[in-house]
C-alpha cells in the first residue's frame, strides 16, 4: 500500500507544479490523502482483528472452551470496531483465549502421547512371542 501512496504523491506533486497550486490547496489535498490512508489502514486492522476473533472462537468451540461474553461491562472482552458495526475481541481477551486453546490442545495431545510407550512395548512383546513361537 505504501508504494502506491508514494507513486500517488509524486503524481500529485507534478500536478501541483504544472498548475501552480497554492500552498493551502496542497495542504488540503495532502490532508485528504492522509485521512484516506489512515481510514484504509484502520479498515485492514479491523478485518485482521475480526478474522483472528473468528478463528479463535472456532477453535474454542472445537475444544468446548467457554467464550468470552461480557460486552457491556467496564472490563469487557469485546470492543466495537471504529469503522464497521462489528465487535471483535480485545488484545488481552485474544491472548487469554489463545492460551486456553493451546493448553487444551496440549492436554489432548498428552493423552495420546502417554499411550505410545505402552503400544511400543506391546508391539515388542508380540514380535518376541512370534519369534519364539516360530522356532
Amino acid at each position: 500500500m505504501r508504494a502506491s501512496y508514494a507513486t500517488e504523491n509524486n503524481a500529485l506533486e507534478g500536478r501541483w507544479r504544472e498548475a501552480g497550486t497554492a500552498p493551502e490547496k496542497r495542504l488540503q489535498e495532502l490532508q485528504e490523502l492522509t485521512d484516506l490512508e489512515i481510514h484504509q489502514i484502520m479498515a485492514v486492522d479491523e478485518k485482521i482483528s475480526r478474522l483472528q476473533t473468528t478463528y479463535l472462537l472456532e477453535q474454542a468451540e472445537r475444544y468446548l472452551l467457554p467464550r468470552p461474553f461480557n460486552i457491556d461491562t467496564e472490563d469487557a472482552s469485546w470492543e466495537r470496531a471504529n469503522i464497521s458495526a462489528q465487535y471483535h475481541l480485545k488484545d488481552a481477551a485474544l491472548a487469554e483465549l489463545r492460551s486456553a486453546v493451546r493448553r487444551e490442545r496440549k492436554e489432548r495431545g498428552e493423552r495420546w502421547k502417554s499411550w505410545i510407550p505402552l503400544l511400543t512395548g506391546l508391539a515388542g512383546a508380540i514380535i518376541g512371542i512370534i519369534s519364539v513361537w516360530k522356532k
